[in-house]
């Protein structure tokens, strides 16, 4: 009888260890699950696919922030994209912006903590999609915060 007794805590506590590890295993996948905040809004036939979000927050050293757009009418457009609400802690925080279709240059601006436009009068075309991507340094692994706006033009 004590050796079914044992046998039968042992069984029990390997389940209760088994459902506590899945539990953890769980929750962390719903907290990655949460920081994936891809956002898609519609504004006068451009698409515009924020995939880290439109507001970014990073203190990371180095971090890549995507985002792209759709032209969904039977015309060209025209867009401006911003960066606002711009709040950093510290200096020497830089960024360039490179697109998908083209070679960019890797020349870095400082981010001055002023709204930028980041785009000017972009064109695209008919059912064309443009990605981009901004690779921000940030050697002192400061606070950063901005916003990405897109500015259809009519």
């Amino acid at each position: 009888m004590r050796i079914k007794y044992k046998m039968l805590l042992t069984i029990i506590l390997l389940l209760i260890v088994g459902v506590v590890i899945i539990g953890f295993d769980y929750k962390t996948e719903l907290k990655e699950k949460e920081e994936l905040v891809s956002k898609v809004s519609v504004i006068d036939g451009l698409s515009i696919n924020y995939v880290n979000g439109e507001e970014i927050t990073t203190s990371k050293k180095s971090d890549e922030i995507y985002f792209s757009l759709t032209n969904l009418s039977d015309t060209e457009k025209r867009y401006n994209v911003y960066l606002l609400d711009i709040q950093k802690d510290g200096d020497n925080i830089t960024y360039y912006l490179s697109q998908s279709n083209t070679l960019g240059s890797n020349d870095y601006h400082e981010f001055t903590g002023k709204d930028e436009r980041l785009i000017t009068e972009q064109v695209i075309n008919s059912n064309e999609n443009n990605s981009y991507k901004i690779n921000i340094y940030n050697p002192e692994e400061k606070n950063l915060k901005f916003r990405i706006y897109v500015e259809p033009i009519k």
